[in-house]
């Protein structure tokens, strides 16, 4: 009979780890739902489990932000997440900024 595997400890090498960069936070998210999903970890748990992973000075925010959350599904905690960090959703990356300097450097073909 074979055995569930477990979640890694903080520090191990299979275990989630997020830099703090907006930028790096969805592949974090991606991360952690690969570990829950081979470690057979039910849905309703990921958010928890993505906050063990986090730097411990994100802790507490993320842990109040998912006590915040009327209905703790992964997708309405990940949503949240993003919100706290400008430039972590996809959507909301790019800035006007950025669309104004990517104009300029590349100017549309007449």
């Amino acid at each position: 009979m074979a055995t569930r595997p477990t979640l890694p400890a903080r520090k191990q090498n299979r275990a989630p780890t997020w830099d703090k960069t907006p930028a790096t936070l969805r592949q974090y998210f991606e991360d952690v739902t690969e570990i829950c999903k081979e470690c057979e970890v039910q849905p309703n748990e990921w958010p928890k489990i993505a906050i063990r992973y986090v730097p411990a000075s994100e802790h507490d925010l993320w842990t109040d932000t998912l006590n915040d959350l009327e209905t703790k599904s992964w997708e309405k905690f990940i949503k949240a997440i993003y919100d706290l960090y400008p430039g972590s959703d996809e959507d909301k990356r790019y800035t006007r900024l950025t669309s104004k300097t990517c104009l300029r450097l590349h100017p549309p073909s007449q």
